[in-house]
C-alpha cells in the first residue's frame, strides 16, 4: 500500500539527495573499541546518514526534511532538548516502511554484544494504528528483530522515554557483529507518527527492555499481537473455543492463507469442494508457529478427532523476521508433535510453505524452499504425510502470477481452486 504524506511548506525538495550514486565519502579511521558509540546525537556520527526506504526506494536526510521521490514517507529534523535535536517519521497506511543508519564504515560490536545495549530515546505520537520494530544488521540472511510496538502503545501520548535495548537481545547462532552496516533501524507498518533522538551502542549499560532468545522464538508459544490483529485475533480464539464441537473430521493449522477459506477469496471454493466435510478451521492471519503453539496451549487442539489434520505454516516466519529455515523447522517440528500427542488417531499432512514472491529470485521465496526440504525430512521422520504442491501455482519458468495471487502471497479465488484440487485426493481418502 502507497504511503501518504504530509509536506513541510517551508522546505523545498532541492533539499533532498538520492541515496543512490551518492558519492558520500567514507571515513576509514580505527572505530574506539572501549568507548560507547554515539551513533545520532543532534546529528548523524560521521559518516553515517539517517535513510528512509520503502521498498528499495530510498532517500539520504540531508537538511531538515526529506521524503521519497513517490512520496511514500517523510521525514523531518524536530526539537527534543534543543533545535533540531531529533528525528520525527510520519506515514500512513504503510506495509515496508522503514528509517535506519547507513553509509558509514562498518562497525564491529562484537565486544559491545555481551554487556552492551542499543539505547536511545522514543516519542510514540500516533501508534494505535502501525506496527514497529528495531533490529541491528546482524549479516547475511539475518535480521533478528524486538518488536516495540507493545512499549509504542504503552506509552503513546506520555512523551519522551528512554529505551536500553540489551544488545544480546539482537544475539543469535547465526548473528555476525563484526561487520554491522546497519547498526539501527526502525522498521513500520500501518498509520501512525513518532520521534526518535540521542542514540547510542553502549559499552556497558543498564538495560529497560526485556526480549527473547531469538533462537527459541518459533517455538516459545506466544499470542500474537499487531496493531491490526489486537481487536480480533484473541476474538477469533474464544469464538473457535466455543464454536468447535469436538467432531469435526477435518481440522486445518495455518495462518491466513488457512484463515481465507472462511473468507471472500476462498470461502466459496470450499463450499463447492468440501461443504459435506464438517471442518475446523483453525487458520488465523498472521500466525507464525509460535502462535500456532499458543493456540494449542489455551486448549483449541483439546477434545478433538479430526480424521485428517491439515497444517501449513511458516511464510510468515520468513516474512515478519526471516527466521532461518532451521529455526522455522523447528517451530514446525514442534507444532506436528503437539498435534500427533493430542489427536493420536488423526492422520496429519503437512504441506509444503506456498510460494512467494515473483520468482526464485525472491529472498523470501529462498528462504521458504529452504524451509520446505527440511519440512520434508521431518514428515518422513515424524512418519506423518508430507506433499509439496507449488508447481500447481507456478508457471513452468516457476513465476508466481497475480492472477493467482495479487499480492503475491495469498492466493485469490483461482489460488484456492488450485488448491482445493489438489487437497481433495487426501480428503477423499481419509475423511470422506
Amino acid at each position: 500500500m502507497k504511503i501518504k504524506i504530509a509536506l513541510l511548506s517551508l522546505v523545498t525538495a532541492s533539499m533532498v539527495l538520492p541515496l543512490h550514486g551518492c558519492s558520500t565519502k567514507v571515513d576509514n579511521a580505527a572505530q574506539p573499541v572501549d568507548k560507547d558509540i554515539a551513533l545520532y546525537q543532534g546529528r548523524p556520527l560521521q559518516p553515517w546518514h539517517i535513510v528512509i526506504d520503502n521498498q528499495g526506494n530510498n532517500q539520504l536526510l540531508n537538511g531538515a526534511f526529506a521524503r521519497l521521490s513517490d512520496e511514500t514517507i517523510t521525514i523531518t529534523t524536530s526539537d527534543k532538548l534543543f533545535k533540531d535535536d531529533a528525528l520525527t517519521v510520519k506515514f500512513e497506511e504503510a506495509w515496508d516502511g522503514e528509517v535506519y543508519m547507513s553509509h558509514g564504515r562498518p562497525l564491529d560490536l562484537t565486544q559491545y554484544i555481551e554487556k552492551g545495549t542499543l539505547a536511545f530515546d522514543f516519542n510514540s505520537i500516533d501508534m494505535k494504528s502501525a506496527n514497529l520494530q528495531t533490529s541491528i544488521n546482524c549479516g547475511d540472511n539475518c535480521n533478528n528483530v524486538i518488536d516495540l510496538w507493545p512499549y509504542a502503545k504503552e506509552f503513546e501520548g506520555k512523551g519522551w522515554q528512554k529505551i536500553a535495548i540489551p544488545l544480546s537481545c539482537f544475539a543469535s547462532s547465526r548473528a555476525d557483529f563484526s561487520a554491522v552496516a546497519k547498526p539501527f533501524a526502525i522498521t513500520f507498518s500501518g498509520t501512525g507518527e513518532f520521534s526518535f533522538s540521542n542514540i547510542t551502542i553502549t559499552r556497558e549499560s543498564t538495560a529497560n527492555f526485556d526480549c527473547p532468545n531469538q533462537d527459541t522464538l518459533t517455538t516459545h508459544p506466544q499470542p500474537l499481537r499487531a496493531f491490526w490483529a489486537d481487536e480480533w485475533w484473541p476474538n477469533r480464539v474464544e469464538e473457535k473455543k466455543t464454536t468447535q464441537s469436538g467432531d469435526e473430521k477435518l481440522l486445518l493449522v495455518g495462518d491466513s492463507i488457512t484463515h481465507g477459506w472462511e473468507q471472500d477469496s476462498g470461502q466459496a471454493v470450499w463450499q463447492k469442494h468440501f461443504s459435506d466435510v464438517s471442518t475446523l478451521n483453525l487458520g488465523f492471519g498472521g500466525n507464525r508457529t509460535e502462535n500456532v503453539l499458543w493456540l494449542a496451549e489455551q486448549g483449541l487442539l483439546d477434545n478433538l478427532n479430526a480424521k485428517l489434520t491439515v497444517i501449513m505454516i511458516g511464510t510468515n516466519n520468513t516474512g515478519h523476521r526471516m527466521d532461518s529455515p532451521e529455526s522455522i523447522h523447528d517451530g514446525v517440528k514442534a507444532i506436528v508433535q503437539t498435534v500427533t500427542q493430542k489427536i493420536p488417531t488423526s492422520k496429519v499432512l503437512l504441506l509444503a510453505i506456498f510460494p512467494r514472491g515473483t520468482d526464485d529470485n525472491d529472498k523470501l521465496r529462498i528462504n521458504n524452499q529452504k524451509t520446505n526440504v527440511l519440512l520434508k525430512k521431518l514428515a518422513k521422520n515424524q512418519g506423518i504425510l508430507f506433499a509439496d504442491i507449488n508447481a500447481s501455482f507456478l508457471t513452468k519458468d516457476k513465476i508466481l502470477s497475480k492472477d493467482i495471487m495479487p499480492d503475491l502471497l495469498h492466493p485469490n479465488a483461482k489460488g484456492y481452486e488450485i488448491w482445493a484440487q489438489q487437497l481433495t485426493p487426501y480428503v477423499d481418502k481419509y475423511v470422506r
